[in-house]
C-alpha cells in the first residue's frame, strides 16, 4: 500500500517530537492489524507480574506469542500450559539464538535483572516492553536510553496510566500554563494519615538471610542472579528480595513510575537530560534525604527526597518532594492550602498520588495520574484539554513495532523518569545530600553517592 511507512523511518522522523500526541488521517490504521501483521512476540519472565501478561495480553489478535521464557519451571507452569505449543526456554539468551522469530520481547523478570535482558534484546533488534520499575540503578537507565536511541527499536516502560485520555489531559493543562508557574510538587505511596506530631522511628535495617539451602530442581538460581553478586541459594532471598537493596528498588521503583510518571512529563524534567547548552550547575539536580536511620541491607520504613530541580526552558526552578510511608512533612505543606484544609479526606492519605501547587491554581491526582481534581474546578473545561485520546498502553507498543506511532512511554522519555527516581534511593542508602548532573550522569559532590549509582556484574553479564 502506498500509504504504508516502514517503523525505523516512522521512528527516525518522530524522534524530535516531543508530546507524542500524534494526529493522523485514518486512525483506523493505527487501531487495527490486519491477520498477517500480528508482531511475532516473546515473553521473558511469565509468572508473578508477567503471569499478568500472560492471561491478558498474549492472547491478542495483535501479536502472535512465539517464545516464554523463565528461570523457574514450576512457577511458569501455568503459563506454560496456557500455551503448549509455544517453545520454552530458561535463558534468555538462548532463546535469542535459537528463535529467529521474535520481533519484539515483553521483560517482566525481577528489576534487578531486567536491564541486562532488555539490553540484549535491543542490541539483537528487538522492540522491547520493559515492566516498571525499568531498572534496579541509575546507570542503567541511562544505558537503556542510549540502547534505545541508537538502535531506533519500540520501546514502552510499563506505566500504564500514561494511556488514559485523562492522563494526558492532567498534562496537556499544566503544559498549557492553566496552573500558572509550578514550583512545588509532592509525589508519594503507602501513605496513611499521619499520627503523631513526628513520624514513628521505625523498624531497623534487613537483616539478611543466611546459610546455604539445596537449589531447587525447578530454578536456575545462577540465570536468577544475572548480574547481582553471586550467594548461596536461600529462600530467603528468592522469597523476599524485594526488601534488599541488593535486588528491590522500594517504593520508589514500585509506584513512583506510576504516580511520579505524570509531573514529570507535565513539567518536562526530561529536557535536563539534554541541557548539554547549561554548565553543570545550572542543569544539576540537588537531592536531599530525610530518614529515620541509615538502611544499607533494606529500605527504610518511610522515607523523604526532596529535588531541588533547576528551569527547564521557561518553566521556573521546582521543589519536587517524595514521601513514602509517614506523611507528616507533607501533611504539614499541604494541609495549610484552603482547598484540602476543610476536606475530611486529605488527598495524600490515599495509597499514591501526586499533588501540583501552581500561582494559578493547584491539581492533586492519584496513583495513575488518571483520576485528578483541578483547583479552581473550570480549569477541567477548558478547551486546550478537549478531544485527546489514547489507545491501549501494551497496543501503542504493538503498533508502534509497526511504525505507526511514538510510544508515549519510550525509553526515552521513560528512562529518564527511572533514572531521576532511583537517585532518591542511592540518598537514602548514603543518608547525604548530593548534586547530580543529568546530562553526564555523574555526582559532582559526594563520593558515596557516585560509587551507588551502579554497581559492578558478576563476571559474564553486561549491558
Amino acid at each position: 500500500m502506498s500509504s504504508r511507512i516502514t517503523r525505523r523511518s516512522f521512528l527516525r522522523n518522530a524522534a524530535g517530537a516531543g508530546a507524542g500526541l500524534v494526529i493522523l488521517s485514518n486512525p483506523a490504521s493505527v487501531w487495527s492489524f490486519a491477520a498477517n501483521e500480528a508482531v511475532a512476540v516473546a515473553q521473558v519472565g511469565v509468572a508473578g507480574r508477567g503471569s499478568w501478561f500472560v492471561e491478558s495480553i498474549l492472547n491478542r489478535p495483535s501479536l502472535r506469542p512465539v517464545a516464554l521464557c523463565d528461570v523457574d519451571t514450576r512457577r511458569a507452569a501455568k503459563a506454560y500450559e496456557k500455551y503448549p505449543h509455544v517453545p520454552k526456554f530458561q535463558d534468555f539468551r538462548r532463546m535469542l539464538d535459537q528463535q529467529k522469530d521474535i520481533e519484539g520481547v515483553i521483560v517482566a523478570t525481577p528489576e534487578f535483572s531486567r536491564a541486562t535482558i532488555m539490553a540484549a534484546c535491543i542490541k539483537a533488534e528487538k522492540h522491547v516492553y520493559g515492566e516498571k520499575p525499568l531498572t534496579r540503578t541509575p546507570y542503567e537507565s541511562r544505558v537503556m536510553r542510549e540502547l534505545a536511541t541508537k538502535h531506533k527499536v519500540a520501546t514502552q516502560q510499563g506505566n500504564q496510566g500514561s494511556q488514559d485520555p485523562r492522563h494526558r489531559q492532567a498534562v496537556a493543562l499544566v503544559q498549557a500554563g492553566l496552573l500558572g508557574e509550578v514550583r512545588e510538587v509532592h509525589v508519594w505511596n503507602s501513605a496513611t494519615r499521619p499520627e503523631g506530631d513526628a513520624p514513628p522511628e521505625g523498624r531497623g535495617d534487613a537483616r539478611l538471610p543466611s546459610g546455604a539451602q539445596p537449589v531447587p530442581e525447578y530454578l536456575d538460581w545462577d540465570l536468577w542472579l544475572g548480574p547481582a553478586r553471586w550467594r548461596e541459594f536461600n529462600q530467603g532471598w528468592y522469597g523476599g528480595w524485594r526488601g534488599f537493596r541488593d535486588f528491590g528498588t522500594s517504593g520508589l521503583g514500585w509506584w513512583g513510575p506510576h504516580c511520579a510518571n505524570l509531573p514529570f512529563r507535565a513539567l518536562k524534567l526530561v529536557e535536563l537530560w539534554d541541557a548539554t547548552d547549561l554548565t553543570p550547575q545550572q542543569r544539576s539536580i540537588r537531592v536531599t534525604p530525610t530518614v529515620p536511620g541509615r538502611f544499607v541491607n533494606g529500605f527504610p520504613t518511610w522515607e523523604m527526597v526532596r529535588y531541588d530541580v533547576p528551569a527547564r526552558g521557561n518553566l521556573p526552578p521546582l521543589t519536587w518532594t517524595w514521601h513514602k510511608g509517614a506523611m507528616h512533612f507533607a501533611e504539614k505543606a499541604l494541609g495549610q492550602h484552603p482547598e484540602w484544609r476543610d476536606m475530611e479526606r486529605k488527598p495524600w492519605w490515599v495509597h499514591s498520588g501526586s499533588v501540583f501547587i501552581g500561582s494559578k491554581g493547584k491539581l492533586d491526582a492519584t496513583e495513575y495520574g488518571a483520576i485528578w481534581r483541578v483547583f479552581p474546578d473550570e480549569l477541567k473545561s477548558s478547551p486546550q484539554i478537549q478531544g485527546i485520546r489514547a489507545m491501549g498502553h501494551e497496543e501503542e507498543w504493538l503498533a508502534a513495532c509497526r511504525g505507526r506511532v511514538q510510544c508515549w512511554s519510550r525509553f526515552e522519555q521513560s528512562a529518564p523518569l527511572n533514572e531521576f527516581l532511583m537517585l532518591g534511593n542511592v540518598a537514602t542508602l548514603v543518608a547525604e545530600p548530593f548534586t547530580y548532573d543529568p546530562v553526564v550522569g555523574k555526582v559532582l559532590d559526594n563520593d558515596a553517592a557516585q560509587a551507588a549509582l551502579h554497581y559492578e556484574y558478576r563476571e559474564g553479564w553486561s549491558l
